[in-house]
């Protein structure tokens, strides 16, 4: 990360990003995603094949299946946008052209897989995947970033006040708590058969924050939601650098989910690696104080409850 100096371009703001992706099954994972900077502008996003939808194999992709393929063709019509250098969300549609790329991308793949292998009864969707989208840009001395989404797959920002998504699932449940236990079924997903909705949210950052876009293999095996900041903090407070960061979320990650995670990371008005771990170390210390130590030493469900509802006013600040 560079050096801390007078920020006046997005060039001094944006102190950078990574993706991160671990796979249950090597080499047929179904996750995807995209991650590229031009001008002043920042994306990242992440794209969840959904394998229960998606389970049929086309013939001409060597067998993987519509949801493998969706995720792959989904990310990389929005990177292909991206650089093509309509990053603009403020000034245009971003939604509606991000919808016409994606589903013009996956209509294109399904008329390109060839036959597939049918499934009996099964509750299918041709080419359905997630998408969680965050477009970070610079303007008139601010940067705002719109976060684009459809499916489970979320969009967060964290900052000195914790973790916070700037998303709300599309699924039937609105309680981060209650969907660790019950995984709701996902009311909109991305789909060759055009039928799906792409919502859109906007934040001005006031000061330095991680943004971060997530599949639910990274958040959704957690005791609780705190848990899963606990996670991106204590992997940070452990690390020396960046490089290591990156690292233990790859690697410890897979001790704990049961599916294919991914996340990407955009970092904000740091300036160093140093000030990061130095911003974050106290919200660090009062999360283990108040909720990740009490549960370690006497866990129940009615505890985790009790404390989940006194995190929940801060975490859902953005999508109340």
């Amino acid at each position: 990360m560079k050096k801390e100096k007078q920020r006046q371009s997005f060039h001094d703001i944006f102190d950078g990003q990574f993706v991160v992706s671990a796979e249950i099954s090597g080499g047929k994972g179904e996750d995807s995603f995209c991650c590229s900077r031009a001008g002043d502008a920042a994306l990242i996003g992440v794209f969840d094949g959904c394998g229960g939808l998606g389970a049929r194999q086309y013939d001409h992709y060597e067998k993987h299946t519509g949801a493998y393929i969706a995720s792959r063709l989904a990310s990389g019509a929005v990177y292909d946008w991206f650089r093509g250098g309509n990053g603009k969300g403020r000034h245009g549609n971003l939604t509606e052209e991000l919808r016409e790329r994606t589903a013009g991308a996956l209509l294109l793949g399904e008329q390109k897989g060839g036959s597939a292998l049918k499934l009996r009864g099964a509750m299918v969707r041709d080419f359905p995947t997630t998408a969680a989208i965050a477009l970070a840009e610079y303007g008139n001395g601010e940067v705002t970033v719109q976060s684009v989404w459809a499916g489970d797959s979320r969009v967060y920002i964290l900052n000195e006040n914790g973790l916070s998504p700037l998303s709300k699932d599309d699924t039937h449940s609105r309680d981060a708590f209650e969907d660790l236990r019950d995984d709701p079924v996902q009311t909109n997903v991305l789909s060759s058969d055009g039928r799906y909705t792409l919502h859109t949210s906007h934040v001005r950052l006031q000061g330095p924050a991680a943004v971060v876009a997530a599949t639910d293999g990274y958040f959704g095996y957690w005791r609780t939601p705190m848990h899963f900041e606990y996670f991106l903090l204590d992997t940070l407070r452990r690390s020396g650098s960046l490089s290591e960061w990156k690292q233990r979320l790859h690697s410890e990650i897979q001790d704990v989910t049961g599916d294919d995670a991914t996340m990407g990371v955009m970092l904000f008005y740091f300036g160093t690696f140093g000030n990061l771990k130095q911003y974050f170390a106290d919200r660090h210390r009062k999360l283990a104080e108040a909720y990740i130590q009490p549960l370690a030493d006497a866990y129940t469900e009615e505890k985790a409850r009790e404390l989940w509802l006194t995190y929940r006013d801060g975490y859902e600040q953005y999508i109340k």
